[in-house]
């Protein structure tokens, strides 16, 4: 089996753990992201696991991670951009600091991310071996549930 290289947002639960850990157990070597490098402790130390504290919001943070990634492993092939997080509640009633920290993590980290990563892929990765980027988001996006149960249960 060919070993692949993979970079995952947001592994400090959820969705991103589970990325994890399903990456890791089929053998690929793995390079787990979270604000808190406290909250990969999940995750085993292995020298084929790289856990690093990246905040998608900030460039420096990203650079950081994707230097640190390139060499330690040399190159990256997958990116599964996973880190963001929902703000439930009535839109008028969050305030702009909230609003746009949501719109910095779940629109412009992902940007942020790809950008960089698109840049390995370019300029660090052998030439033609190029790489596949993931961007996971939510319907949320694209459909507004409101429903009597909803009303109800909150």
């Amino acid at each position: 089996m060919l070993t692949k290289y993979h970079i995952v947002t947001g592994c400090s639960s959820g969705l991103g753990a589970g990325f994890a850990k399903h990456i890791f157990s089929s053998g690929h070597s793995l390079v787990a992201t979270a604000r808190k490098i406290s909250s990969l402790s999940h995750l085993p130390d292995n020298p084929k696991i790289l856990k690093l504290e990246l905040d998608v919001i900030s460039i420096p943070s990203i650079k950081k991670a994707f230097s640190a990634t390139v060499e330690k492993f040399g190159h990256v092939d997958v990116v599964i951009n996973n880190a963001g997080y929902g703000l439930m509640g009535d839109t008028e009633g969050a305030t702009d600091e909230v609003a746009r920290k949501q719109l910095d993590t779940n629109f412009w980290g992902v940007v942020d991310v790809t950008r960089e990563v698109v840049r390995v892929f370019r300029d660090v990765n052998p030439v033609g071996s190029g790489g596949l980027v993931v961007q996971v988001t939510s319907l949320g996006g694209w459909v507004g549930v409101c429903c009597q149960w909803c009303f109800l249960s909150c």
